[in-house]
């Protein structure tokens, strides 16, 4: 168990300040980042960061748990907030700021709703060139192309023009700092090649 220091005044807002300043300085990325500071803009909403850390309880954070759920939060979520509070409260035992550990909160398994065969054929149907316009027809190649190679919605979204080579078959993905290269379906290039013209 971590000694918790004689001069910790710090509430908790003050304590994740630094928090963030630890893991930026250790070369978490900025999403991650950003992820703590609005997990923990949320937390705020149901636990009082303006309390010393020092003196906070395992029940409080009980207490914030319960009016999650009875604000109907989902349990996906109340886990997220969970993670990102278990993360910083074990940041602040090894920093000697408090005493206090939390357990992952458990979530039963949500299982999405797939498209059945009809309306997948109803998605995936070329709209009718003359009749349709240009939002239905870029929803249309977005689709297919997100079926025919498995991208990611944010790996969609920063796709440029200069990054399909359709003469050979290729896409090129910014994912991070690398870049990849992937084939392109051969139906799907006649239909980019459309969308190009």
């Amino acid at each position: 168990m971590a000694v918790i220091k004689r001069n910790s005044t710090l509430t908790m807002a003050e304590a994740f300040d630094s928090f963030i300043f630890s893991k930026s300085a250790q070369g978490v990325t900025d999403k991650t980042i950003e992820c703590y500071r609005s997990h923990f803009k949320c937390i705020s909403k149901y636990l009082d960061t303006t309390i010393q850390l020092s003196s906070l309880k395992k029940e409080t954070t009980y207490k914030m748990i319960a009016d999650m759920r009875t604000a109907k939060l989902s349990s996906n979520t109340i886990a997220s907030y969970v993670r990102v509070l278990k993360t910083f409260l074990s940041w602040a035992r090894s920093e000697g700021l408090c005493n206090v550990s939390i357990t992952n909160y458990k979530t039963e398994e949500t299982i999405k709703e797939t498209y059945s065969d009809s309306e997948l054929a109803v998605l995936l149907k070329k709209p009718n060139m003359r009749s349709a316009n240009f939002s239905e027809y870029r929803t249309w190649v977005i689709i297919n192309f997100i079926m025919n190679s498995g991208a990611r919605a944010s790996t969609v979204r920063n796709i440029l023009i200069g990054d399909l080579d359709l003469e050979n078959g290729f896409v090129t993905y910014q994912v991070f700092c690398d870049c990849l290269t992937y084939p392109i379906c051969l139906v799907s290039k006649y239909y980019y090649q459309d969308s190009l013209s």
